[in-house]
């Protein structure tokens, strides 16, 4: 008889690119290998950074986490529960969220402004089982109910470019705790009522860093709009995300007028015009 298949609570996020198969018929697969890698080359970066300003969890997540690409489809998971169980971080389920939540946000980010492409996808919570296969070594066996929760979820609801949050994530806590009218909210929750990761609110916490960043976004934006204005689907994907984009500058916008709490802010009101995607 086999070993029973258990695993802790984990946090599992699925992510593909849209419009893959354009990038099947037009790409060199070396063009998409490389801009692949120089994006996980800056996300990796981030994991030595303290981006909660409060733990040094990231350091742990680095040690802990998984990541496989599939062609055009990441997984990315971190066991949970061994971190709200170490002693030393004392942290908390929202805690740890907020961290992973943040991480996936800068890959997604990454991976935006380097292939050029959106992305959709969802997180869950739950089981993850992982472990190679005695047999042929360097193989791992994968066995997860979150991972299925968050491909169903991204299948079935994405529709748009946005990474969805499935409901077994708020088993620990409410989503209020994430979601706010604040620009570098965790969470935004949708006019549709469906919760979303906000993949803009670590460059609003870095924003002085991070003006030229929204620039180069703003630019892939606006070329895609003006390249799918015949493909009326792949056209209301861009739109929808240029909506986004707009949307979190709004808010930065209106903070602005709080000097004392957001002095950073100032900089980018004054080059609002530089930033903000013009919708045909």
């Amino acid at each position: 008889m086999g070993n029973q298949i258990t695993s802790p609570n984990t946090l599992v996020a699925y992510v593909d690119i849209l419009g893959f198969s354009s990038i099947l018929e037009k790409e060199d697969p070396d063009v998409y290998y490389n801009a692949i890698n120089k994006a996980l080359a800056e996300w990796n970066k981030h994991f030595s950074k303290d981006i909660t300003n409060k733990y040094e969890l990231s350091r742990k997540f680095a040690s802990s986490i998984f990541l496989e690409v599939f062609s055009d489809t990441f997984v990315i998971a971190v066991n949970e529960q061994r971190l709200i169980e170490d002693a030393e971080l004392k942290v908390t389920p929202p805690v740890v969220f907020h961290v992973f939540a943040y991480l996936i946000s800068y890959l997604i980010k990454d991976l935006f402004l380097e292939t050029g492409h959106l992305l959709r996808g969802a997180i869950g919570r739950g089981q993850f089982y992982l472990n190679e296969f005695e047999a042929l070594k360097g193989n791992n066996f994968i066995f997860s109910k979150a991972l299925s929760d968050a491909y169903e979820a991204a299948e079935k609801i994405a529709d748009t470019p946005r990474i969805l949050i499935h409901e077994n994530i708020f088993s620990e806590f409410k989503p209020e705790e994430l979601c706010s009218s604040q620009p570098i909210s965790t969470l935004i929750r949708d006019e549709d009522g469906i919760l979303y990761l906000n993949v803009y609110g670590p460059m609003v916490l870095r924003l002085n860093l991070e003006i030229a960043t929204f620039v180069k976004a703003k630019g892939i934006i606006e070329d895609a709009i003006s390249k799918y204005k015949d493909d009326v689907i792949k056209r209301r994907k861009w739109i929808w995300f240029a909506n986004y984009h707009n949307r979190i500058i709004c808010r930065i916008i209106k903070h602005s007028n709080n000097i004392q709490l957001y002095p950073e802010y100032k900089e980018f009101k004054e080059k609002e015009n530089l930033v903000t995607v013009r919708i045909p």
